[in-house]
């Protein structure tokens, strides 16, 4: 299980200003020549531009390989819809890379595409995740 949670940075051209958060849930397993693949399933709460939440619903799967020792990459679809009204669904390929700061902890950079009308048509982004 991943939670996360987004924090309200002031509203912009690419911010919404808006907490936001959700859980992903997660069941990994490896692929013969060190790649590995992964289905995820989870919901997001997202700001609503009135003060409120709608929930989207995220489905994906990614491929993944080690690069090197501490970098890695790998390309995921995602699938998502929501609860808002006339929400579409969307489309996206995503493709990133980790670096591993230890056993537990990474970095991670990259850019989504959307494939689909409804999807933004990309979106670079950075993060950093730690296993509990």
């Amino acid at each position: 299980m991943m939670p996360f949670v987004k924090w309200p940075l002031s509203a912009s051209d690419v911010r919404n200003g808006q907490t936001e958060g959700g859980a992903l849930f997660m069941f990994c397993y490896a692929l013969p020549a060190g790649w590995s693949s992964t289905l995820m399933t989870g919901v997001e709460f997202i700001g609503d531009g009135r003060g409120g939440h709608d929930a989207e619903f995220v489905n994906s799967i990614t491929f993944g390989r080690g690069l090197t020792e501490k970098i890695g990459g790998y390309v995921e679809f995602i699938a998502v819809t929501g609860n808002a009204p006339g929400f579409a669904w969307q489309g996206q390929l995503d493709i990133g890379f980790t670096y591993a700061l230890g056993e537990n902890a990474q970095l991670d950079w990259g850019c989504n595409f959307g494939v689909t009308e409804t999807a933004p048509t990309y979106q670079p982004f950075v993060g950093f995740s730690r296993r509990f």
